[in-house]
């Protein structure tokens, strides 16, 4: 076992004794406070509140809930009256609220005053109304020995969901008039989901709910897990470099799972076998996120495929595009999932918000198992943690140190083709891009011809076959390659001189395509300057109907963008091409009129 999973373990709850699971906890303490002093400040003479842990799996609602059992047994003040039982997660046994009640009862015979209670209890499961008769008996035991039961129910919901309308009734009841018992529950899904056709049922648990760490309880946890590997390492990083943790936490989605099985893998990256401990480690999730994927409908399948296979945040648009669908029916669905928290909602200052997958750790997964096989979507998420992990002289180091495990044949395969591939994709030299994916060619042509041919090319070998395309008159070759080059501003400004010198030639239809590519990415705002640029080149050579045509065809908001050269672009046409802009229509004439008449103005002004 690597040292990485040997730590994943003693952080799994299933895996821990009650003496390492409170050692250990060192995060969520706000919420175990909060629901362990309204346990201990009350004296349930009355019906309290019932407590409902909500939050995706991995977020720690198992590890609160045992926390919470175990002090509230462990406390003095408390076990004189109060009794403790706990459920896990899979409960298979329940499956209506007479059965849960037996299950109780099981429970409470190991306590003192309780004997025969199993044997009273179940007696009344083939009785008439069973769950009502069958609590009767329980509650009757608990006050006769003056005790209150505190029920701890781990996926709760899916409990619940197993029970009839009648005994959803009775457990109503029960929580508003009894105050001999107290229910505090977790689950992976928000349970008002279970329950829309009686909402007052979900009135009656106050919810808590877990979300991603953030920056300090990230580093506690990463504190504590330095007790067992790398104690010296990770406060280094903690203590010099605090925006490598934080890289880690927003890669994550400060999922704690996810932060313990990714901990080691990157504090100790330049080992060669991290990223084959990577690969157990998606290999090991797999049933959770093939499970998750599959209680999806197939819309909502599609939907997420469309955001996952894109990494950064996408627009309902672009998902609409992408699978097929209206945009009204793509909100409803895109609503449904972010209540269940599979993706998150990024506002923008319009109406047209993002949408990215919550936990990024599936997100990798997804990519790893379904990205396209050639391209840069399968390693986007190992590109984005490497510019933000590393600085540019360790980014060489690393390109350096994997071209030696290469000569040395200390590398695996996939480890060569997806570490080339993110490297290739960061800020390193050209001619060491170059050198690497010469190195890994070669390697993975020995090893594995199959992957080989996942192996983009470098820059210079783009930048030579775009140059030679551009000879040949291949325009679209031309531009193939240019958009393959993987060092951003590179392509960017390769594809505007390009363009540039195709306009010079008058070749105008030619370089308005090839400077659509300058559209691609709504992030990068460079991108975009270099776009406006063209746009400036276009209208000093009067090729207005060109320029107007790229913001009429752009799926993206470019007359928002570029407002002032859009309306310049208006003021020129109408001022140069006055029968084109008569059959524009009339949109933004009022405008274009008021701009004309500011710089009328300030003509005169000047004058």
């Amino acid at each position: 076992m690597s040292s990485s999973n040997r730590v994943a373990n003693i952080y799994n709850p299933a895996n821990q004794t009650e003496e390492e699971l409170c050692k250990h906890f060192v995060v969520r303490n706000v919420e175990f406070e909060n629901i362990f002093n309204e346990i201990k400040n009350s004296d349930m003479k009355y019906p309290g509140q019932h407590f409902l842990i909500q939050g995706q799996r991995g977020f720690g609602k198992t590890t609160l809930l045992l926390k919470l059992y175990y002090e509230m047994k462990r406390a003095k003040s408390l076990s004189k009256n109060i009794i403790p039982v706990i459920f896990n997660e899979e409960q298979y046994n329940i499956n209506s609220l007479s059965s849960l009640w037996i299950s109780i009862a099981e429970h409470l015979e190991e306590w003192a005053g309780f004997s025969g209670l199993f044997d009273e209890v179940e007696s009344t499961y083939k009785q008439n109304d069973p769950e009502i008769k069958g609590f009767e008996v329980l509650e009757k035991a608990l006050k006769k020995n003056n005790k209150k039961l505190v029920l701890f129910i781990d996926n709760i919901t899916q409990i619940f969901s197993k029970l009839e309308e009648k005994e959803r009734d009775f457990l109503k009841h029960v929580l508003i008039t009894s105050a001999d018992i107290r229910i505090i529950g977790a689950s992976s899904i928000i349970m008002e989901r279970n329950f829309d056709s009686s909402r007052s049922f979900y009135e009656f648990f106050s919810p808590i709910n877990l979300k991603g760490l953030g920056r300090a309880e990230t580093h506690k946890l990463l504190l504590s897990l330095g007790n067992y590997h790398s104690k010296n390492n990770i406060e280094r990083i903690l203590a010099r470099e605090p925006g490598r943790v934080e890289s880690l936490r927003r890669l994550t989605g400060g999922v704690p799972r996810t932060i313990i099985l990714l901990y080691e893998i990157f504090t100790d990256f330049r080992e060669s076998d991290a990223f084959q401990d990577l690969e157990f480690i998606l290999d090991r999730v797999t049933p959770l996120y093939k499970h998750r994927m599959d209680d999806l409908s197939p819309h909502q399948q599609k939907i997420v495929d469309a955001i996952a296979l894109n990494w950064d945040a996408v627009s309902t648009k672009e998902i609409a595009e992408t699978v097929r669908l209206e945009s009204k029916a793509v909100s409803s669905h895109l609503i449904q999932l972010e209540k269940n928290r599979i993706i998150r909602k990024i506002k923008t200052t319009t109406k047209n918000h993002l949408y990215q997958i919550s936990e990024r750790f599936f997100n990798i997964w997804y990519l790893m198992r379904y990205g396209r096989r050639r391209g840069r979507s399968r390693v986007q998420w190992l590109i984005h943690f490497l510019q933000n992990w590393c600085r540019r002289e360790e980014l060489q180091e690393r390109a350096e140190k994997l071209i030696n495990s290469i000569d040395n044949g200390k590398v695996h395969e996939k480890q060569a083709l997806y570490m080339t591939e993110a490297l290739a994709r960061t800020d390193i030299p050209a001619e060491l891009q170059h050198k690497l994916i010469l190195k890994a060619r070669d390697f993975l042509l020995k090893e594995n011809k199959t992957l080989v041919q996942e192996l983009s090319k470098s820059d210079l070998e783009l930048i030579d076959e775009a140059a030679k395309s551009y000879e040949r008159k291949s325009y679209r070759d031309c531009l193939k390659n240019l958009g393959a080059i993987k060092h951003k501003a590179t392509r960017n400004n390769l594809i505007l001189v390009f363009a540039n010198v195709l306009l010079e030639e008058n070749k105008i239809a030619e370089s308005v395509a090839m400077a659509k590519a300058l559209f691609t990415d709504r992030k990068y705002i460079e991108e975009f300057n270099l776009a406006n640029t063209f746009f400036m080149l276009l209208m000093a050579k009067k090729q207005y109907s060109a320029a107007l045509k790229i913001f009429n065809d752009s799926h993206l908001d470019l007359k928002e963008r570029f407002k002032p050269t859009y309306y310049a672009l208006m003021y020129f046409m109408q001022q140069e091409r006055p029968n084109e802009y008569k059959r524009m229509g009339g949109e933004l004439r009022e405008t274009v009129d008021e701009i004309i008449k500011i710089i009328e103005r300030f003509g005169e002004d000047s004058a």
